[in-house]
C-alpha cells in the first residue's frame, strides 16, 4: 500500500521529534557542569514562584467553595468618621430579620459573631476552644460546610445545640459517636452535639471548631443584643435571588432607616449608606490586594532572573559549541532545526528542573507556612489545574531561557565558527552585559528593600511605647468566675514575692474602637477613640506617665462608673488646652457622661495609634 503524504509527513515530525530529544539528553550529559548549574538555578527560582503563587492562589480562593457564592453577600456600611470615610460590616442583630421580611430579593440571612476563647468541658475534659462562632441556624442553609453526622435540614435544631468539627468530636468524645452528648460552656450552659462537620477548610472567613445558635448571645453577655438597634457587633451574611441588583438594594435599604430607626439618632446615620459585598471579595481588602500585587510581582521577578541566568550561561556556552554548529550546518541543518534543538534542550532543563523545584518547596512549606502565618498545602494530584499551571509555567520557562541562545547560536556561520576569536567584540558580548546589569539592577534593589524592611522592623522593636513592655506577662481569665472575682486572684499573685505588681484590664491587645461624646463638641461632630478598661494599679504596672490630674481611687465607685484617663494625643485632638475636669463619655450601654480625671503620657498597644483609659 502506497503511503500518503500526510502519512510520510507525520512520521519524519515523530522522528525528528525523537532525534531532538535524544541529542537535546546527549548534550545535557554531556555538558554536566553547565547542565546542573542551569538546572539548579531554575530549580530555585520556580521553588521560589511556585511558593509565592500558592500563597496568592490561597488568598483568591477564600470562600469560592461554596454551592451558592454567587448569590451570598456581606452587608456593610460606608461610614464617615472625623471627615474620614471608609467601609463597615459591623450591624445591629435586628436588622437581619428586617431585611428578610422588607426585601423580597433577600432569601435569608445570617448573624455571626466570634465567641472569643472559651472553657468548653465534657466529663473529666477540659480545653480552651479558640475558634468559637455563634450564627443562626441558616448558616448551614447559606455556606456549604458539609456534615460528617447529624441531620442536614436542621444542624442546630434547638437552643442549646451546637455543631463540632471532626476534630473537636475526636479530643472530646473519642470513638464514641458524639451526638446527643453534653459538653459546658464556660461552666455554665449544657449544650448538645447536634452535628458533626467535616474540618473546616482553611481558605475561609469562617474559621470555627465549634458553633451555636445566635440567640443564646443574650444569655452568654447578658444583654439584649438581637433587639438592640445601637449595638453595631455582628456581621450579616445574606443570600439573594439570582438577579439581584446591587445598585438597587443600596437605594431601597434607605427605607429600612426610615422604617426603623429616627433620622435623630446615630443609628440611622450609620444604617443609611448600607450595601452588599460579594462573599468572594469579602477577604480582599486593600491591604490583602496590595500584598498580592507586591508578591506577584516580586514572584515574576525572581523567575525572569533565572532565566537571565539561565541565558547568560548558554551564551557563554555557545562558544564551546561553535564548531558543532557549524559542522551541523556543513553536513546541511538549516536554522530551523537548530533553534528547535537548542529549544529543546532548555525545555527539557525546565521540566528536569520542576520536579526539583517541588522537592524544594515541600522541604520549605512548613517554615514557609510558619513565617507567614498561614496554613497552605497543594495536593498535586487533586488539584490538576494548579498542577498543569506549573507545567505550563515550566515550558514558559524554558521557551523563555532558550529562546535568545537558540536564536544568536543558530545564526552562527560556518567558516566563522572555526575562528578562534569567533565572540570577540560581538553583539553576544553586548546582550551578556545588559543581562548581567539587569541580574545586579534587581538584585540591588532587593537588597535594598530587605534592608529597608529590617530598619523598620529594627524601628517597631525598638520605638519607645510610652510604657514598660519587657517582665509583662498578659495571662487571659478564660474561667468567668475567675473574671467576675479578678481582685482576689490578684491578691494570689501578689503574694509571690517576684512578682512586683499586677493589674486587671479588659481590651488590652487592642482595644474597643466607640464612638465618644466631648465637652465643646458641636452638632454633627463624630469622633471614635480606641479604649480599654483597666484598674488603678494599671499605670504602675505598666510605668506611664501621668502628666496631669490624678489616677483612678481604688474601691471608688465613682471613678469606676464616671471617671477617664487620656493619653495627651487624646486630649489635643478634642480641641482642649487642659483636659482634666472636662466631661467625656465612651458611648457604650447604659453609659453617661462623665469626667477626664488625669492625661496620662502617649503610649501605643496597636499600630502606634492613640488610646484612651477608662477604669473597669
Amino acid at each position: 500500500m502506497r503511503h500518503t503524504p500526510y502519512a510520510c509527513g507525520k512520521k519524519k515530525e515523530v522522528y525528528m521529534f525523537k532525534n531532538y530529544l535524544k541529542i537535546a539528553f546527549r548534550n545535557i550529559i554531556k555538558y554536566k557542569s553547565y547542565s546542573a548549574l542551569n538546572v539548579i538555578g531554575l530549580s530555585v527560582g520556580m521553588a521560589c514562584f511556585i511558593l509565592i503563587l500558592s500563597y496568592v492562589q490561597n488568598e483568591l480562593s477564600y470562600d469560592r467553595f461554596h454551592e451558592k457564592r454567587d448569590q451570598i453577600y456581606r452587608l456593610m456600611r460606608i461610614e464617615k468618621i472625623e471627615g474620614k470615610t471608609g467601609e463597615n460590616n459591623g450591624m445591629p442583630a435586628p436588622l437581619a430579620p428586617a431585611l428578610v421580611n422588607d426585601f423580597h430579593e433577600i432569601i435569608s440571612t445570617v448573624r455571626i459573631t466570634g465567641g472569643g476563647w472559651v472553657p468548653i468541658s465534657h466529663k473529666d475534659k477540659s480545653f480552651v476552644e479558640k475558634k468559637f462562632l455563634m450564627a443562626d441556624p441558616s448558616f448551614f442553609e447559606i455556606f456549604t460546610f458539609p456534615l460528617a453526622q447529624g441531620n442536614p435540614q436542621t444542624p442546630l435544631p434547638d437552643k442549646y445545640s451546637v455543631v463540632i468539627t471532626e476534630e473537636i468530636a475526636k479530643k472530646y468524645f473519642g470513638d464514641e459517636n458524639p451526638i446527643g452528648k453534653i459538653i459546658t460552656y464556660d461552666n455554665k450552659i449544657d449544650l448538645k452535639v447536634s452535628a458533626v462537620v467535616k474540618n473546616v477548610p482553611q481558605n475561609t472567613e469562617f474559621k470555627f471548631d465549634l458553633l451555636i445558635p445566635f440567640e443564646l448571645i443574650n444569655e452568654i453577655q447578658g444583654y439584649n443584643y438581637t433587639q438592640s438597634w445601637s449595638a453595631f457587633n455582628f456581621a450579616i451574611y445574606v443570600l439573594t435571588q439570582k438577579d439581584i441588583s446591587l445598585s438597587v438594594f443600596a437605594n431601597k435599604s434607605l427605607t429600612i432607616c426610615k422604617k426603623y430607626r429616627p433620622s435623630d439618632t446615630l443609628d440611622y446615620q450609620l444604617l443609611h449608606s448600607l450595601f452588599l459585598q460579594p462573599i468572594t471579595k469579602t477577604h480582599l481588602d486593600s491591604n490583602t490586594k496590595l500584598y498580592i500585587y507586591i508578591f506577584s510581582i516580586i514572584a515574576i521577578i525572581i523567575l525572569l532572573l533565572a532565566c537571565i541566568n539561565f541565558m547568560n550561561l548558554a551564551i557563554a556556552q555557545s562558544s564551546a559549541r561553535s564548531k558543532e554548529v557549524g559542522m551541523r550546518k556543513v553536513i546541511g541543518a538549516n536554522r530551523s532545526q537548530l533553534i528547535k534543538q537548542f529549544l529543546g534542550e532548555s525545555l527539557v532543563l525546565s521540566m528536569i528542573a520542576l520536579p526539583l523545584a517541588i522537592i524544594i518547596v515541600e522541604i520549605l512549606r512548613p517554615l514557609y507556612n510558619d513565617l507567614l502565618n498561614i496554613n497552605v498545602s497543594v495536593n498535586y494530584l487533586k488539584n490538576w489545574q494548579f498542577s498543569m499551571g506549573l507545567v505550563g509555567v515550566a515550558l514558559l520557562t524554558g521557551i523563555i531561557s532558550g529562546s535568545y541562545p537558540a536564536f544568536y547560536t543558530s545564526a552562527i556561520q560556518p567558516v566563522k565558527s572555526l575562528r578562534d576569536n569567533l565572540w570577540s567584540g560581538s553583539r553576544s558580548s553586548v546582550i551578556r552585559n545588559i543581562l548581567v546589569i539587569f541580574q545586579f539592577s534587581i538584585s540591588i534593589i532587593l537588597i535594598i528593600s530587605t534592608i529597608i524592611i529590617h530598619h523598620q522592623l529594627q524601628y517597631i522593636r525598638n520605638k519607645d511605647l510610652g510604657f514598660n513592655k519587657d517582665h509583662i506577662i498578659n495571662i487571659i481569665l478564660y474561667d468567668r468566675a475567675l473574671r467576675q472575682n479578678y481582685e482576689s486572684f490578684k491578691v494570689e499573685l501578689l503574694k509571690n514575692p517576684k512578682i512586683v505588681s499586677a493589674s486587671g484590664n479588659y481590651f488590652m491587645s487592642g482595644g474597643g474602637n466607640n464612638s465618644i461624646r466631648w465637652e465643646g463638641m458641636n452638632e454633627g461632630d463624630e469622633k471614635m477613640m480606641r479604649f480599654f478598661s483597666v484598674d488603678p494599679d494599671f499605670l504602675e504596672t505598666f510605668q506611664i506617665e501621668l502628666k496631669e490630674g490624678r489616677n483612678f481611687r481604688q474601691g471608688s465607685q465613682s471613678d469606676a462608673k464616671y471617671a477617664y484617663l487620656l493619653n495627651e494625643s487624646a486630649v489635643k485632638d478634642l480641641g482642649w488646652k487642659s483636659g482634666v475636669g472636662k466631661q467625656f463619655e465612651v458611648q457604650m450601654y447604659g453609659s453617661e457622661m462623665g469626667n477626664v480625671v488625669g492625661v496620662v503620657k502617649d503610649f501605643h498597644f496597636q499600630s502606634f495609634q492613640k488610646c484612651r483609659l477608662e477604669e473597669s
